[in-house]
């Protein structure tokens, strides 16, 4: 029950994010075909665009990273999510659907989409139409789908992240009780 209540909140909150962005734009939201974000690669167009997980943000400030011949030109003028997680930088790797992740790495791509969400020198353009977005820029079931897989993807990697956590305290404790038992023998011996 509780893990299905935080998959709601966390759904709730990438809605809520996704609505502020369009309200602080103050505009209306634009939807990019995958021909106009295909202009937008630095051959066709000086402009860089990418897209993650089907939001499109202009990335020509980093044009040392996303031009031509840049280590991560490979996501300019595609949605080439997979890459961000797979490392592989290749056109056959960003081709690939995002149905050939595992839970936790589209937990690594979101994790992505929200670095250019909040770094000021990338501007957020608008969603691309395709797979997540349809025409007139509404969520399809797939990015509905998607997004209760990133919700649970979540709450894992926080059950994880707070075992890790309690595994390094248990260590800690058992380290500096056996470092207070040596101290304790050493006084005792000193004391004989």
């Amino acid at each position: 029950m509780v893990q299905r209540s935080t998959t709601s909140i966390s759904l709730l909150l990438l809605a809520i994010s996704f609505v502020w962005r369009c309200i602080a734009t103050e505009t209306s939201l634009r939807v990019v075909t995958r021909e106009e974000l295909a202009v937008h690669d630095g051959k066709q167009n000086d402009a860089l665009w990418l897209s993650i997980l089907g939001e499109v943000y202009d990335v020509t400030a980093g044009k040392e990273y996303y031009g031509e011949n840049g280590p991560y030109s490979v996501f300019v003028g595609k949605d080439g999510s997979v890459p961000f997680v797979t490392g592989t930088f290749t056109e056959e790797e960003a081709a690939k659907p995002l149905s050939v992740l595992e839970p936790q790495q589209m937990y690594g791509i979101e994790n992505w989409r929200s670095f250019y969400e909040t770094e000021e020198k990338y501007k957020y353009i608008g969603v691309l139409e395709g797979v997540l977005y349809d025409r007139d820029g509404n969520p399809t079931d797939e990015l509905l789908r998607l997004r209760g897989v990133l919700a649970e993807a979540k709450v894992e990697a926080e059950r994880r992240e707070a075992a890790r956590k309690e595994k390094i305290r248990q260590r800690r404790l058992k380290k500096e009780a056996a470092e207070q038992a040596a101290q304790n023998t050493a006084s005792k011996n000193g004391e004989l």
